[in-house]
C-alpha cells in the first residue's frame, strides 16, 4: 500500500531559537538584544539625557564612586533605620541606569574600561538591596551584548 503523505521540501520551519539570545522583559516575555537596546533608548529620551560622550561618562563613573561610597556610609550609621538611607540607594540606582544609556554608544566601552567603570559597578554585587543588583546584572549583560555585536 502506497502513502500518500507527501513532504513539501518548500515549507519554511522556524529555526531553533539561540539561548544567548534569551532575554526576558518585566512580564516574564522573551525580548531580544534590539528590543533590549531600543527599550533604553526609549527610557533615554523619557529621561531627558544627552547624549552619551566621554566627558558625561567620566562624570557619571566619579558620581557612581561618590554614590557607592556615600550609600555605604549611611547604611553603616543607620543600619536599623533605613528611611534614613534609601534617598541614597534612589540615587546610586538611577546612577546605574544613567550609565547603561552607554550601551547605545558601544564606542564608549573602552572609555568605561580606561575610567575602571567595570571594577567599579561590580564592585557593588555585593549590595544589601536587591534591586541595585538587579540593575548591575542587568547592565552588565547588556555591556556584553553590545561588546559581543561591535
Amino acid at each position: 500500500m502506497k502513502s500518500n503523505n507527501k513532504v513539501n521540501h518548500n515549507e519554511e520551519f522556524d529555526e531553533p531559537d539561540n539561548p544567548d539570545d534569551e532575554e526576558y522583559n518585566d512580564d516574564g516575555k522573551e525580548i531580544n538584544q534590539k528590543e533590549m537596546i531600543d527599550k533604553l533608548l526609549e527610557e533615554a529620551e523619557k529621561a531627558n539625557f544627552t547624549e552619551f560622550d566621554g566627558k558625561l561618562l567620566k562624570k557619571s563613573i566619579v558620581n557612581l564612586e561618590t554614590l557607592i561610597s556615600k550609600n555605604q556610609e549611611l547604611r553603616q550609621k543607620y543600619s536599623k533605620q533605613p528611611e534614613l538611607f534609601m534617598d541614597s540607594e534612589v540615587e546610586l540606582d538611577e546612577e546605574i541606569k544613567k550609565i547603561q544609556q552607554i550601551t547605545a554608544y558601544p564606542e564608549l566601552l573602552k572609555t568605561l574600561i580606561d575610567l575602571q567603570g567595570v571594577p567599579i559597578l561590580l564592585s557593588i554585587l555585593g549590595h544589601e538591596n536587591t534591586d541595585i543588583i538587579a540593575d548591575i546584572i542587568e547592565v552588565s549583560i547588556l555591556f556584553l551584548h553590545v561588546h559581543h555585536s561591535y
